[in-house]
């Protein structure tokens, strides 16, 4: 059984793909009824891009989720929407550090995109994060990779969106 966490090969390689990565909150604060609509959220995305014949295979989505800090995870790797399993998360018990999984984020995008690069071009990334919480990470860690994603926008390189 191949693992969710391992990132898969592209599919419709002739074509240009777009990365998303989706960086979700699963701190404390999400307990209950914002864990739930997290999870319908994310599965109705998936769902509506699964339905499109030409988006299923050009868009590959990875999932990456956080709270404590040091323990944040891949918790799906790159994958045709095509490929996606519905997701399940859980909100754990911990504070709002958001900037590790920015930034393994970051870092996960650009080896995809260096792949679509190889199989004939790419569109601009997207990082969607999704959060209730006010972040627990050091001022000086937030401002640094705010700072990355403001340069990567600058120069047309990433698509970044907030909620």
């Amino acid at each position: 059984m191949e693992s969710r966490i391992a990132d898969r090969p592209v599919r419709a390689a002739s074509e240009a793909h777009v990365a998303l990565a989706l960086v979700l909150d699963v701190s404390g604060s999400m307990h209950g009824e914002s864990i739930d609509l997290l999870n319908r959220a994310a599965n109705q995305m998936i769902e509506q891009m699964k339905k499109d014949p030409r988006l299923k295979n050009i868009i590959d989505l990875a999932i990456f989720v956080f709270g404590k800090h040091g323990r944040e995870t891949i918790y799906q790797g790159f994958r045709a929407i095509a490929d996606c399993d519905s997701v399940n998360l859980q909100a754990t018990d911990d504070n709002t550090y958001v900037v590790t999984a920015l930034d393994k984020a970051l870092g996960i995008i650009e080896k995809r995109c260096s792949v679509y690069n190889k199989a004939g071009g790419s569109y601009k990334p997207w990082i969607v994060l999704i959060t209730d919480g006010e972040f627990h990470d050091a001022d000086a860690a937030l401002n640094q990779i705010g700072q990355r994603m403001k340069d990567r926008q600058a120069q047309n390189k990433l698509q970044f969106f907030w909620h």
